[in-house]
């Protein structure tokens, strides 16, 4: 038996993963946890005092769970706020310096074949080509893949903590402010609707996060143990739901959590824009994203590796 675990520190959440590896190359989830740093809460260039301060404790804390569960092997990337800040070299440092944690900053290709490697092994034999999106707080990934083959892959600055701080200043959010998120979204995907046009697909896959919460709303069934069927039609009714609801109102919703409250609406704009833009017919939720997929690289890519 041999311990893994990865930290994937994105611009809203950092995660922590720690499994347990038998000789055959499966694992078992031993503890995973994840904390809204909110790195963009200032910005995405430069790190504020107090998201900093809530990065470095949450590293020392990570940083003692993996003593605590004896984990000899760690990954630890580096996403979107961490490619763009600044300051981002300084808190690579402080990590090094005070917790032995060496931060690897990834590409935004890099961060979505990951991200697709961990979807893929959450998919039942995925016979027909299929799209995936990842929301991040700085980028949104979207990778079109068939099978474990990625076909084509971009990361794209248009992350929820960027459409929040761009558009969302009204509460409830206005029709207008929505509109220049449509319109932001046009003028910064124009590659993903070239790759749709030459790698055509009405599947959406979506990778965990905001997902999750959609689908706990709005899934009609499992398709696996990882998997989520969500009938695509019914996401509508509930985004009209969302952007009629002040802060207040999300707030006392028994259905979002407290960490999503400030960035549901913009999260689910990109979704409705997605499904609707790109006429989707089937919509799978995946709980595994990129820290599966790095466990899964990790364990030298075994297809069946994930339990």
């Amino acid at each position: 038996m041999s311990r893994l675990a990865v930290l994937d520190l994105g611009t809203n959440t950092f995660h922590l993963l720690i499994v347990e590896t038998d000789s055959a190359g499966h694992f078992s989830v031993l503890y995973k946890e994840k904390r809204f740093v909110k790195l963009a809460e200032g910005g995405i260039k430069r790190i504020g005092a107090a998201a900093m301060q809530r990065a470095t404790s949450t590293l020392m804390a990570y940083r003692d769970l993996l003593d605590q569960y004896e984990v000899k092997q760690v990954k630890v990337i580096g996403t979107a706020a961490l490619r763009t800040a600044s300051n981002g070299p300084d808190l690579m440092k402080w990590a090094a310096d005070k917790t032995q944690l060496d931060i690897e900053i990834i590409s935004g290709q890099r961060e979505a074949a990951l991200i697709q490697k961990g979807v893929f092994q959450s998919l039942v034999k995925p016979l027909e080509r299929y799209l995936v999106m990842d929301i991040g707080g700085g980028s949104v990934e979207f990778i079109i893949a068939e099978g474990d083959k990625v076909l084509w892959c971009q990361s794209f600055p248009v992350g929820a903590a960027v459409l929040l701080r761009k558009f969302h200043q009204k509460d409830p959010i206005s029709a207008k402010e929505l509109l220049g998120i449509k319109a932001f979204l046009n003028l910064h995907l124009e590659p993903l609707e070239q790759a749709l046009t030459d790698w055509p697909t009405q599947w959406l896959v979506g990778a965990a996060g905001t997902f999750d919460v959609i689908a706990e709303q709005i899934a009609i069934s499992r398709s696996s143990p990882q998997t989520w069927e969500v009938d695509p039609t019914r996401f509508a009714p509930l985004f009209d739901e969302l952007k009629k609801m002040s802060w207040e109102e999300r707030e006392r919703s028994p259905w979002i959590p407290d960490d999503r409250v400030d960035m549901i609406v913009v999260a689910s704009s990109l979704i409705h824009y997605v499904l609707e833009t790109y006429q989707i017919k089937r919509f799978t939720v995946s709980a595994y994203a990129l820290k599966e997929g790095m466990i899964a690289e990790m364990l030298g890519e075994s297809p069946n590796s994930l339990k």
